[in-house]
């Protein structure tokens, strides 16, 4: 894919990623997306095994005037390591965490961990490519 704005090349892991990114390149130019952003959720030193941390690689961050309001994850699937991960992001960042939006290709999953997490205020962030382009032609965060 060839960015409209940079004419760089952005390689993508899914269609489903790439769906994503186009509605994102929808929203008014006082925001901006970037790609991949790297988010600590272990701080350096909290356990002897991760001396330097450890971070979690999401697919986007979206940023309005220079401060973070989504993270957005295109997840097809909920494998072990990400349910780790997610937990470990929701103990030792919070203040990220609540900015994490979940978005699925055709439908959320049935699962234990989307159950619970539905329970919390995060269900308005855990959403179908569907919703989350209704949500995006929307905006008012």
């Amino acid at each position: 894919f060839s960015n409209k704005k940079t004419n760089h090349l952005i390689f993508f892991a899914s269609r489903h990623e790439y769906s994503i990114y186009s509605c994102l390149q929808e929203l008014p130019n006082d925001y901006t997306v970037r790609l991949q952003p790297k988010i600590k959720i272990i701080p350096e030193n909290k356990i002897d095994s991760f001396p330097l941390g450890k971070t979690l690689k999401l697919d986007f961050l979206v940023l309005k005037e220079s401060k973070t309001i989504m993270l957005i994850e295109a997840k097809g699937k909920m494998t072990r390591e990400f349910i780790l991960n997610l937990a470990l992001f929701e103990l030792n960042n919070r203040e990220l965490f609540d900015k994490l939006w979940l978005v699925f290709p055709l439908r959320v999953p049935r699962n234990r961990i989307i159950r619970n997490l539905q329970q919390t205020a995060m269900r308005q962030r855990i959403l179908t490519m569907k919703q989350f382009k209704s949500r995006m032609s929307n905006i008012t965060l």
